[in-house]
């Protein structure tokens, strides 16, 4: 059982942005072939994530990335 979690802080900056970029499924080859292409070129402190899955029908999501 954990019964306690110690951190270490780390400062960041000066710009640190995170959210969901959404395209339509038709346009992931496109979308995954550029960033593929452009994460190579990254350097080691960038940190991103690509999760593709059907976008929620939510009111910020737009209606042409839906399902």
């Amino acid at each position: 059982m954990v019964t306690e979690f110690e951190f270490r802080l780390q400062p960041l900056g000066p710009n640190v942005l995170a959210g969901p970029i959404l395209w339509r499924a038709a346009d992931a080859p496109e979308v995954l072939r550029f960033y593929r292409d452009w994460i190579a070129e990254a350097p080691d402190e960038l940190m991103t994530v690509v999760v593709q899955r059907r976008a929620p029908d939510l009111e910020w999501v737009p209606a042409e990335v839906v399902g």
